[in-house]
């Protein structure tokens, strides 16, 4: 499952695999995601490496640590985090599906 790698940095790096979004999500996909955006940015506005991994879901990237990140941060909605581990359980049979694809711009 998730595999971080902590940084001498002081950011924490996600491993990733890449899908097709428009082969994925459907359009209340995409508003949970922006929501969920939002969420972040009301509890941990300064999670900028988190919701960097949330818009990367727009492009195809799925950022396998983005759920267990979002379950650290106080506040955010366990239902809305619910949903989208839905939404990542059709990335991953996608991927496991069609192998990696990326997103047609």
């Amino acid at each position: 499952m998730p595999i971080l790698r902590y940084k001498n940095k002081g950011y924490m790096s996600f491993k990733h695999e890449r899908f097709d979004r428009h082969d994925v999500f459907e359009m209340k996909d995409t508003s949970l995601v922006l929501d969920i955006i939002q969420e972040v940015r009301k509890h941990d506005g300064d999670n900028d490496n988190l919701i960097n991994m949330l818009f990367g879901l727009f492009d195809g990237y799925w950022y396998l640590g983005v759920e267990s990140a979002l379950r650290t941060i106080k506040g955010m909605p366990a239902s809305m985090i619910d949903e989208l581990s839905i939404v990542l359980k059709k990335v991953y049979a996608y991927i496991e599906k069609n192998g990696q694809t990326y997103t047609r711009v």
